[in-house]
């Protein structure tokens, strides 16, 4: 136990590392010096036209928080994840990861921020409103085809050995009225000895998704009972909530932005509006303290829907048993605390304390 409190003390602190370096970036690049501006006066001497300049602007920007960022990254990502015995990467492979996320983030991010350009700039009062709309647009895309063309650019997929536990899977599927189209392992075990498993996609892309590490240390009633929890999120019509929640925090993120942002008078600090790339930083400061600020309600909510769904999987399966004992073997292999200090989970986490879903399967809380 000592030692799973060391490791979460640790994390917790290259969280709260991360979260103040990224605001202190924002800011300081932003209003704390002429640094964006610089920037962005350099961008537009290299770069022909608004957009070009926009989308060099942003990728240097992005690129310079990278490398600042980048000893914490890999400290958190790798040196602990060693220190505790998770991590199975070499240092090559960890940058190899690090490189294949980058480019995906930029082949994503660079029609994005063109089209957030293109808002802020044709549309200087209702810009937040547009974008917006394309951003929770694209949440629903991203969601739907990331199983089929994102994943498999880190992890190799294939259809499921076990097929008796395929089609036993695919048949609870069926019993609570979700189409699975396909099962399939994926090698976690390339990267690290936690374990995880998901029902990913929309529609036609829903597959269920089972990390080899899972599969080697569970029984087929565990992962039965860890699917069935999936399912509850899709039989509780959790997925259709988190949507609709997630498009109501888009827009009344970017509406309070453009907010903050009239009312502090942006072009007394020296940017020519809100379509200014130099400007771009201040919106990304203000969007960081919002979502700082509403962590705590996203995290409850998400709270709740996972524990509504651990009693899903409890009714249809019978028992709380096979549930029980997956929690407390995920528990072990990814070095869950289960009992964190109170504040820490109710600021940072998605999922209640192991103990306290335990509890609850038992009829212990209410």
């Amino acid at each position: 136990m000592s030692s799973i409190k060391s490791y979460h003390q640790k994390k917790i602190l290259c969280a709260i590392t991360g979260a103040v370096l990224v605001v202190v970036y924002c800011f300081f690049s932003s209003l704390g010096s002429g640094f964006s501006r610089y920037l962005a006066g350099f961008s537009s001497s290299i770069a022909a036209g608004y957009y070009p300049a926009y989308l060099l602007f942003m990728g240097m920007w992005m690129g310079i928080f990278k490398l600042v960022s980048l000893p914490l990254d890999f400290y958190s990502g790798f040196l602990l994840e060693h220190a505790y015995g998770l991590s199975r990467q070499s240092v090559f492979r960890w940058v190899w990861e690090h490189l294949k996320g980058l480019l995906v983030t930029l082949i994503i991010g660079a029609p994005l921020a063109l089209a957030f350009a293109w808002c802020i700039r044709h549309f200087s009062d209702t810009w937040w409103v547009l974008s917006g709309a394309l951003f929770f647009l694209f949440s629903i895309v991203l969601s739907s085809l990331a199983p089929v063309l994102i994943f498999p650019i880190f992890y190799k997929f294939k259809p499921l050995e076990n097929k008796e536990l395929e089609n036993n899977l695919k048949a609870m599927a069926r019993d609570c009225g979700v189409m699975v189209s396909h099962v399939f392992s994926f090698n976690l075990s390339k990267d690290t000895r936690k374990a995880n498993a998901a029902l990913a996609g929309m529609g036609k892309t829903r597959r269920i998704i089972i990390s080899d590490t899972l599969l080697l240390t569970m029984t087929t009633d565990e992962i039965t009972a860890v699917i069935a929890h999936e399912l509850g999120h899709h039989g509780l019509n959790h997925i259709l909530k988190s949507v609709l929640l997630g498009g109501i925090y888009i827009f009344a993120g970017l509406f309070a932005v453009s907010r903050a942002i009239e009312l502090f008078l942006i072009h007394a600090h020296g940017f020519a509006g809100v379509s200014d790339p130099a400007a771009f930083p201040l919106i990304a400061f203000f969007l960081l303290l919002f979502g700082l600020v509403f962590t705590p309600a996203n995290n409850y909510l998400s709270r709740r829907f996972e524990s509504s769904a651990d009693l899903y999987a409890k009714r249809i399966l019978g028992k709380s048993d096979d549930l029980v004992s997956s929690l407390k073997k995920l528990g072990d292999m990814n070095m869950a605390d289960p009992e964190p200090h109170p504040l820490v989970a109710w600021y940072s986490y998605s999922h209640p304390p192991q103990n306290k879903r335990i509890a609850a399967l038992f009829g212990d809380t209410p």
